[in-house]
Formats: structure tokens, sequence, C-alpha cells
């Protein structure tokens, strides 16, 4: 149990006390994706440590469904008393822009707590098609109009906006076949039935290894470790993908402040240690830079970025 407050010779009662001491009891992760997931694992892997911090246990409650909505509607619901918190990605900034009733906005109804780790897409493309740089993948495009698809995880996601992006930069006709999730994908995929798509590093760079698809790019600033010799989007000439997505601790609002610092804190000393970073590494995520205010800055950049290709792509859910 962490000490916030005191009252030297004082008697503290009602919310008072309760402000006083915190944690007194079990912390809640809600996060928005089923068990088994890379959401689900990141809560887990963190929640841990984290348990070990606070003095009290940290529990991982999934609640995938409704594009994630079901999940931060239930953490606004709870009581804002640091005891419920939110694990999610960027998403939760997407949700607010892409539908109208998201019911929340991102920056008015959440403190950001402590980014988890930065989650790249790579640009993704079947053993079958003879494309092997960027370059090819939009001459091939560009040949075959209206007659090729791309997949993604599902309408709005992070590969959906890009792909659309990306059509529209570079003038192509490709038809988007949105999943429910990762599976179905990658089999249509490696079977050739969408020609490309925009997935997580470790979910292709296994399918890659086994000459399955071919990977042609990430996203972002930097290469992805264990693929080093993939470049960029930015290295292969496309200009203006270096923003990548990201999963994030996050509280209501109105939680109190020192819960919030305290919260924030001990997160990122909790992901600090050696068995957070090795399971970063194995799946290929960069670790998360960011807590309280600079996360802040870093949410409301992301706002704009996703709004303008949003609102340029006309993309509604």
């Amino acid at each position: 149990m962490v000490q916030l407050a005191a009252a030297s010779g004082a008697l503290l009662t009602g919310p008072w006390a309760r402000a006083a001491r915190y944690p007194d009891r079990v912390v809640r992760i809600v996060v928005p994706f089923p068990a088994g997931g890379t959401g689900d694992a990141i809560a887990r892997a963190v929640a841990r440590d984290l348990g070990a911090r606070l003095g009290q246990p940290v529990i991982v409650d999934n609640k995938p469904g409704g594009s994630t909505l079901l999940a931060t509607r239930a953490v606004l619901a709870a009581p804002h008393d640091g005891y419920t918190i939110l694990l999610t990605n960027t998403s939760l900034v997407q949700q607010p822009l892409l539908r109208t009733d998201a019911g929340y906005s991102a920056l008015r109804d959440f403190t950001p707590l402590a980014a988890a780790c930065e989650v790249p897409v790579a640009l993704a493309v079947p053993a079958a098609l003879e494309v092997r740089t960027v370059d090819e993948f939009i001459r091939y495009l560009r040949a075959h109009p209206g007659s090729t698809s791309y997949a993604s995880s599902g309408l709005g996601s992070s590969a959906h906006v890009i792909g659309e992006e990306l059509k529209r930069r570079y003038g192509l006709d490709s038809v988007h076949v949105p999943y429910q999730g990762d599976a179905g994908m990658v089999i249509d995929l490696m079977a050739n039935r969408v020609q490309w798509t925009l997935g997580t590093p470790v979910l292709l760079a296994k399918l890659a290894s086994q000459g399955k698809i071919r990977l042609l790019a990430v996203n972002g600033v930097r290469r992805v470790p264990g693929m080093a010799e993939v470049p960029t989007l930015q290295q292969a000439g496309m200009e203006g993908f270096d923003v990548i997505g990201w999963f994030g601790f996050f509280a209501p609002a109105s939680v109190p402040a020192d819960v919030a610092e305290l919260l924030g804190s001990e997160l990122t000393t909790a992901m600090q240690g050696a068995g957070y970073q090795q399971f970063l590494e194995a799946n290929m995520m960069a670790p998360g830079r960011e807590r309280g205010a600079t996360f802040l800055a870093s949410v409301k950049a992301l706002d704009q970025y996703w709004r303008r290709l949003i609102e340029l792509n006309n993309i509604r859910i």
C-alpha cells in the first residue's frame, strides 16, 4: 500500500479517509480485447509487477465487443476512484472520430496514465504476388485498378484508415475487405484471395519467414526489432506514414490527481522490469516512452492525425 497523503494528528473520515491511502483493495485493469490477444497479454504482463508495487492484487477483466466501446464505457461507468483503469490502443481516439454513438471523448473523459508500448503496422503481400518493393507494389495496383483487394482487421481499424489514405495519396483503386480479427485475414492473404494487408509485425513476421507472405515496409520512423531488413515506409519513399499506434493505460478524467500520478509512476516502473521488456522484444514492439502530461500531448497529436485522415477519406462506421 502506498501512502498518498497524511494529516498529522488529524482524524480523516469519509472520502478524505479514502483519499489518504491508495490502494486498499483490488485494482482492476479492463481490456477491450479477448483473452489470449495482444492487449490481454500486455495487461497481464504488467499486472503482475504492478500488483507487487502497489501491495494489492491487480486483476485483468476482459470485455471485448462493440469495437472496444463495451470496455471503454464500462470504465467510465465504474466509480472514478482509481480502482478501475483501462488498457486499450489507439481505438480510444479513433472510435469517437469514426462514429456518432461512441458516447465519450478521449481527450475530455480520460486521463492518460502511461504508454505501454508502440505498435507499428507492416505492409504485406502474398508470396505468390510478384511484388518485392513498395515501388513495385504501387505499380502493380495501378496496373490492376479495381481488381485487387486489401484486408484489415475490421471497419475503422488502423489498417483500414491507413489503407484508405494510401489509396487516396497514390491514386489506387483497391477494394477494402474488413475481417473480424486477424485469423481469416491472414488465411486469405496467404491464399492470394486478398492482395495486401496492414498488420502487426509479430502477426506477419512468422508467415514471412515461412515464405507464405512478403513484408514490404513498416510505418513509423524506426525499423522494427527483429525485422531489420524491412524498411520503413518513409525509407521506401512514402512520406506521411510515420505516426504509429500504441497501447496505453487510462483512467477516467475525474480520478483524483494524486491517484492518477501514482498509477502513472508505478505503471512506468513496472514496465521497466526485465520480464516486460523481454515480452516486448518477443512481440516486436517498442517500449512506451511517455506518461502523464507527455502521454497526454501524444494523445492530442494522435487525435489530430487520425481526425485528418478519417475526414480526408470520409470514413464512417
